[in-house]
């Protein structure tokens, strides 16, 4: 879960070229906010997420750029929770794996990730004008998306982007480690791919 931000941070390094709909697919699995519904779009209910994500990768259409985009976003977070996420919540209970206090605290710190990113990337103005100008009325996929929750999340994300202050500052995530898991991510994302 590493928030809109990171992600938009990973399909940029990938595709900078890349549509709308690429980009508006990076971070559209978010788009439930529901914990259990959440779990199970993001494949944190299976045993093996690796293996079930690359059955939904077969499944799909690589070459529509909305699927592209989303299983990246999928891909992406299995790494992050792993790594950043998994470092994050060591880090905050000093190994105590009873403790369940990391997470509000981990969250305040994706949203301070996504506004130092949304402010200080170069790139990330014409990315979010072409995420907004992605029409997605008319998306037909096969992938697991509620219509209505869909517009409601593309239409958040963008009022978070227009509304974002300028002085954020990073505190946790660091760009060296931002910059290094996106290394890690497009490169296994290249051979996974």
């Amino acid at each position: 879960m590493p928030g809109t931000g990171i992600h938009l941070l990973i399909a940029h390094a990938l595709a900078p070229d890349a549509s709308g709909m690429f980009f508006f697919g990076s971070y559209a699995p978010d788009f439930e906010q529901e914990r259990v519904p959440k779990n199970r779009i993001h494949l944190r209910d299976e045993a093996n997420r690796l293996e079930a994500l690359t059955a939904l990768r077969d499944s799909v259409d690589m070459e529509d750029d909305f699927a592209r985009g989303w299983i990246l976003h999928l891909f992406t977070d299995l790494l992050w929770d792993e790594s950043l996420l998994a470092q994050y919540r060591y880090d905050y209970t000093s190994g105590d794996e009873s403790r369940e206090d990391w997470f509000f605290p981990y969250r305040a710190e994706i949203g301070l990730t996504t506004g130092y990113l949304y402010n200080s990337q170069p790139w990330m103005d014409d990315v979010h004008a072409k995420t907004r100008a992605a029409g997605i009325a008319a998306l037909r996929t096969s992938l697991p998306v509620d219509m209505e929750k869909l517009l409601w999340w593309k239409e958040r994300v963008h009022q978070k982007y227009t509304d974002r202050t300028m002085d954020v500052a990073l505190h946790y995530y660091t760009m060296p480690m931002l910059n290094a898991f996106t290394e890690r991510v497009t490169k296994a994302w290249r051979e996974w791919d």
